[in-house]
């Protein structure tokens, strides 16, 4: 859970996903190895974290522009879309920890 927060909060400065696995797998795939998790469970929770918080930072370029032509403030965006991503985020940690209890591998 603490890989997921921490990826959910560097899409917050790295925007990019692809630059996220540069700077973070590298140093989670062996984190995991140390602590028993396997490392596709790792890369479930960088693809939560990077994928479900591109929707919410407004650091994310596509959202600001998509906002922006449908003329939708971002506050507006923001009351909508919270409650939904408060569920998928409670749905996404039951499958994390539904991953690491089985052994996902």
């Amino acid at each position: 859970m603490i890989i997921y927060g921490f990826q959910m909060l560097l899409n917050l400065f790295v925007p990019s996903g692809t630059g996220q696995a540069v700077l973070t797998i590298p140093i989670l795939a062996p984190l995991g190895d140390i602590v028993g998790i396997s490392r596709q469970s790792i890369v479930l929770a960088y693809q939560f974290g990077d994928g479900f918080s591109n929707l919410l930072w407004p650091t994310n370029p596509m959202l600001l522009i998509a906002l922006g032509l449908a003329g939708v403030s971002y506050k507006q965006w923001l009351k909508w879309v919270l409650p939904l991503q408060l569920c998928l985020m409670a749905v996404s940690v039951g499958f994390l920890l539904l991953a690491v209890s089985i052994g996902y591998a």
